[in-house]
C-alpha cells in the first residue's frame, strides 16, 4: 500500500499541451457522436412525451464524455476521479427534470409572445428576455449542472476544487452568440425589417465556433490547474 501511494505521489506532471489536445478531442468526439445519433439533442423545447428520450440523449452524452475524461485523467495523472461518471449522470438527470418543469410551468406559460413585425420598442425587449431565458434555462441546467455535480468528486481532495464550479458555468455553449445577439439586437432587427426578413437575427458562425470551443478549453485548463496542485493528503483514488 505504501509503495502504491508513493507511486501516485511521484507520478510525473503531464504536459499541458498534450493534456489539452486530448481533453478537447474527447469533448468534441462525445459531442459529434451524440449529434450524429440524433441531432434533436440540441432542442430547446421539451414535452412530457419527449422528456425520457431527451434525458437519454443527455445521459448518453455525459456518460460518454465523463467516461473518456476519467480514462484520460487516469492515463495522464495516474489518479482515479472517484464517482466522476455517476455524478455526471445525476447532474444530467437533475438538469433535465429542472428544465422540463421550468419550461412547462414557468417559461412556457409566462414568457410573452411576439410577432416579428411588432414595433421595435416592443419586439426587442421580448426577444432579449427570451435570449436570457434560453441562456440560463437551457445552458445552465442542461449543460453546466452536470459539470457542477462533478465538483463533489474534487472537493475533498484538491485545494482549488471551487474553481471547477466556475469552469462549469463556462460549460455553456450559448454564451458568446447570445451575448452578441443581446447587444446587437436593436440594430439587427431594424435592418432585417428593412430587408423584409421575417425572422430574428442569428449569431455569426465565428460566435458559434467559440461557443463550442470555450467549454472544452476552460474545463480542461481548470482541471489541469486543480490536479497539478493537489493537497498533501491522498488525492482521489
Amino acid at each position: 500500500m505504501q509503495k502504491e501511494k508513493t507511486k501516485r505521489k511521484t507520478h510525473p506532471r503531464p504536459n499541458l499541451i498534450k493534456f489539452m489536445v486530448g481533453w478537447v478531442f474527447i469533448w468534441w468526439l462525445a459531442l459529434l457522436t451524440t449529434f450524429a445519433l440524433d441531432d434533436s439533442v440540441s432542442s430547446f423545447y421539451l414535452s412530457l412525451d419527449y422528456a425520457l428520450e431527451f434525458f437519454l440523449q443527455k445521459a448518453f452524452f455525459f456518460t460518454l464524455l465523463s467516461t473518456l475524461q476519467l480514462l484520460w485523467v487516469r492515463r495522464q495523472f495516474g489518479i482515479q476521479l472517484q464517482h466522476w461518471v455517476p455524478l455526471s449522470l445525476l447532474g444530467a438527470l437533475a438538469g433535465t427534470v429542472a428544465f422540463l418543469l421550468l419550461d412547462l410551468y414557468v417559461l412556457g406559460p409566462n414568457l410573452p409572445t411576439y410577432n416579428y413585425w411588432d414595433p421595435l420598442s416592443e419586439l426587442v425587449p421580448i426577444m432579449r428576455l427570451k435570449y436570457i431565458a434560453d441562456y440560463f434555462a437551457h445552458g445552465i441546467l442542461l449543460w453546466s449542472l452536470p459539470v457542477m455535480f462533478q465538483w463533489a468528486a474534487l472537493r475533498k481532495h484538491y485545494l482549488r476544487h471551487a474553481l471547477w464550479l466556475l469552469a462549469a458555468i463556462a460549460h455553456n455553449p450559448f454564451t458568446v452568440g447570445n451575448l452578441i445577439l443581446f447587444i446587437q439586437l436593436p440594430h439587427a432587427a431594424k435592418v432585417h425589417r428593412q430587408l423584409g426578413i421575417s425572422w430574428g437575427p442569428e449569431a455569426p458562425d465565428s460566435a458559434l465556433l467559440l461557443d463550442f470551443a470555450i467549454p472544452s478549453l476552460i474545463t480542461g485548463l481548470v482541471l489541469y490547474w486543480i490536479l497539478t496542485r493537489r493537497q498533501n493528503s491522498d488525492s482521489a483514488h
